[in-house]
């Protein structure tokens, strides 16, 4: 019998994390929740960054959020070593 392989889940937002890129690469940002953007700053190196400064003006609980370059990446490596075309992020106003 052959062995399973442990697969482990991310609890990385692959779905929002996309529309985060998307949203940075048109000069733009999402909103999202602290539950959602905390294992997207916690990953090594980041893949987002917040801006608490900016909340969202119908939920307090969300804050603006832009893409890193290692979100590119990081989306790029999982969508099959660059198979997938993502474009590369502005450097953010945050920094």
């Amino acid at each position: 019998m052959a062995k399973a392989s442990k697969v482990t889940a991310s609890p990385i937002d692959h779905s929002l994390l996309s529309q985060i890129v998307a949203a940075t690469n048109a000069n733009s940002f999402v909103y999202t929740s602290a539950a959602a953007h905390q294992p997207m700053t916690a990953h090594n190196p980041p893949l987002v960054e917040v801006n608490p400064t900016m909340i969202d003006p119908t939920d307090g609980t969300k804050f603006a959020t832009r893409a890193t370059v290692a979100a590119v990446e990081h989306l790029t490596k999982l969508q099959g070593n660059g198979a997938v075309a993502v474009a590369p992020v502005a450097s953010s106003p945050y920094a």
